[in-house]
């Protein structure tokens, strides 16, 4: 009744450089909450306590320019497997941010991390979204797993029975 869930915001303004997914560290300045599991290491990584199914979704937002695409990746035990999110054109309409967001759902064993990244290729650095909008990185645990081995593994389903029609209750 009390599964892992974290949430860490934070107005960056880091400087993403073009054509490369680059981590983000939140810093010590970030609001963390909640944390149930103390998951978060303070800076940039989140570790599994528990395994089970997590979703991730998180939100980077740009700053303004025109050109180029952007989108958030999410690292699971630092760069073993990366799964990039989709990809957003830039806004090309006077001087809106662009935020990139994106659902996952992540198979995390106890002990795995996750960390966030930032990709632009607007031919030149492009800083985050800063004061004005918040980078968030939000993981929930769905489901755990199921104990394996033994009677704590689900039965199949009696198919022989069928109901048929007068068929008294008892």
């Amino acid at each position: 009744n009390n599964p892992p869930l974290m949430r860490v915001s934070q107005a960056l303004t880091t400087s993403i450089p073009n054509n490369s997914a680059t981590a983000l560290s939140f810093g010590t300045a970030a609001t963390v909450a909640p944390d149930t599991y103390s998951g978060w290491n303070g800076t940039a990584v989140y570790t599994a306590a528990l395994p089970g199914l997590y979703l991730a979704a998180p939100t980077v937002s740009f700053s303004a320019s025109a050109a180029g695409q952007r989108y958030s990746a999410l690292a699971v035990n630092g760069t073993a497997f990366t799964f990039q999110g989709p990809s957003y054109a830039a806004v090309t309409v006077g001087s809106a941010a662009t935020s990139v967001t994106q659902l996952r759902i992540l198979d995390l064993a106890a002990g795995d991390t996750v960390s966030l990244k930032a990709f632009q290729d607007s031919g030149s650095s492009l800083a985050l979204g800063g004061a004005s909008y918040s980078t968030r990185l939000i993981i929930a645990m769905l489901c755990p797993y199921a104990p394996s081995g033994g009677a704590t593994t689900a039965s199949p389903p009696d198919t022989s029975f069928r109901w048929s029609a007068g068929l008294p209750p008892s």
